[in-house]
């Protein structure tokens, strides 16, 4: 209840307390914000090299064979820096426990607090390679059964490649379009704020695409490739400092951006799972 919502003085009179719910922090999000910053890099890493997929529920996400090692050379060095982060907390326990009894007084509850020990088994790290193949052991046990099950699950990946090549489509073109709209003079024609975070991510996608074009979409190749090549002395000085520079990589890329529209114009995604079916 936000007390803001009560006038002054007013009773709030008889509440039937099944439609309250409450909850205290036993520490302040500062003290895990290390760990938190590593997690979201880790995630964002993962993203933009997997490929979209809805057929795969949260958590899960579709490497390119190209990018697995990669990512488990990074999931390998995210798991020695977490768990040195982890380690970092663990030391400063303590003292993170005393601020919270000083600032939840009555409310404050040694029992809550978990050990040092369990901290870290919590804060472990678990992941694992998956394959969708058919089992062969399934054809040992029936034929017809094994023929059946993998003529579904293929279905069911052709159905998801046409969700991927829309995905990509559209990503390039969101990246493609955020870039440009930078680049474009603002208000008295005075230059907009660019991030180096614009190129960045554009960069990446166009540096991983090769890998992650599992439909083989010739069409959205070409425009990456073009995109690519005009990325390629794109840096945050040239742009800053080069005036016709700045204007003739907008242009170039206005025109990659007209090519993105047309594909994905009229689009339409299908959200499939394999817990579709019983």
């Amino acid at each position: 209840i936000n007390a803001a919502e009560i006038a002054e003085g007013e009773e709030p009179g008889e509440v039937d307390t099944k439609f309250l719910r409450m909850s205290k922090r036993l520490i302040s999000l500062d003290c895990t914000k290390e760990i938190s910053s590593l997690d979201s890099q880790l995630k964002n890493f993962v993203k933009v090299r997997a490929v979209p997929c809805q057929m795969l529920r949260g958590g899960m996400h579709l490497i390119p064979t190209k990018l697995v090692m990669d990512i488990d050379a990074e999931l390998t060095r995210y798991r020695i820096a977490r768990k040195a982060l982890v380690e970092k907390f663990v030391q400063n326990y303590e003292a993170f426990k005393r601020e919270a009894r000083e600032s939840l007084g009555c409310l404050f509850d040694e029992t809550e607090y978990p050990t040092g020990a369990e901290i870290k088994q919590r804060y472990g790290v678990q992941y694992r390679w998956l394959s969708f193949n058919i089992s062969a052991a399934l054809k040992n046990v029936n034929k017809d059964l094994f023929t059946r099950e993998k003529q579904r699950v293929e279905a069911q990946w052709e159905e998801a490649a046409d969700d991927i090549r829309v995905s990509l489509r559209e990503g390039l073109a969101g990246l493609v379009n955020h870039l440009v709209e930078q680049l474009k003079p603002g208000e008295e024609g005075k230059r907009k704020q660019l991030t180096s975070a614009s190129l960045e991510k554009l960069n990446t996608f166009l540096n991983t695409f090769e890998a992650r074009n599992l439909t083989n979409d010739s069409e959205l190749q070409v425009l990456a490739d073009q995109a690519r090549e005009l990325m390629k002395d794109a840096t945050i000085k040239n742009i800053k400092k080069d005036t016709t520079f700045r204007a003739t990589l907008q242009a170039n890329l206005e025109e990659v951006k007209a090519g993105l529209e047309t594909m994905v114009a009229g689009a339409k995604t299908r959200k499939i799972s394999f817990d579709d079916e019983v």
